[in-house]
C-alpha cells in the first residue's frame, strides 16, 4: 500500500482492514498528528475483503482506499471478486464507487502509480483467457483504458 498524504495538517495515516465480526469487515482509517492518534475513521463492509490499496487515483492531493471484495450484486448473483472505491473526506471513509463488476470476472489487482494512476486488473473472460485490464478514475466509476490478454 502507498499514498503520499499531503493533506494540510495530516502528519501520518494508517489505513488497514481486519475482521470486525465472523460475518462483518471494516475498513480503518486513522490520522496521527505528533504521533498522537486524531481521528479514527472505521466503514463497516458486509463482505469478505481480499485486497486493499490506497492511491491518488483523481490528483487532489487525498488518497482514495481500493478494496477488493467478495459478493453477489443484484443483477450477478454469482459470488465474485468485486472493485469498491472510498474516498477520504476530512479523514472520515466515504464510498466513491462500490462497482457491480468489471468488464470481466476479476481475478485481482494492483495499482500502477504514476502521473495518471492506473488500477490494473488481472481478468478472466467467458472463454477462459486471462486478460490484463486498465481502469482509470472517471467522473463516476472507472472509465477502461486497454486490455492485454496474458
Amino acid at each position: 500500500m502507498g499514498c503520499n498524504h499531503t493533506e494540510k495538517s495530516v502528519i501520518s495515516r494508517k489505513i488497514y482492514f481486519k475482521k470486525a465480526t465472523p460475518k462483518t469487515w471494516a475498513i480503518y482509517a486513522e490520522t496521527y498528528s505528533h504521533d498522537s492518534l486524531v481521528l479514527k475513521s472505521v466503514w463497516k463492509v458486509d463482505y469478505p475483503i481480499f485486497h486493499l490499496d490506497t492511491v491518488d487515483l483523481n490528483n487532489d492531493g487525498v488518497c482514495e482506499i481500493v478494496v477488493g471484495v467478495v459478493k453477489t450484486t443484484r443483477w450477478d448473483k454469482r459470488l465474485a471478486k468485486r472493485l469498491f472505491i472510498y474516498k477520504l473526506y476530512e479523514g472520515h471513509i466515504r464510498p466513491l464507487w462500490l462497482g457491480s463488476k468489471l468488464a470481466h470476472q476479476l481475478d485481482s489487482f494492483t495499482i500502477i502509480r504514476g502521473q495518471v494512476p492506473v488500477i490494473l486488473t488481472f481478468e478472466t473472460d467467458t472463454l477462459g483467457h486471462q486478460l490484463q485490464s486498465e481502469y482509470q478514475l472517471a467522473s463516476f466509476g472507472l472509465k477502461w483504458i486497454s486490455d492485454k490478454i496474458k
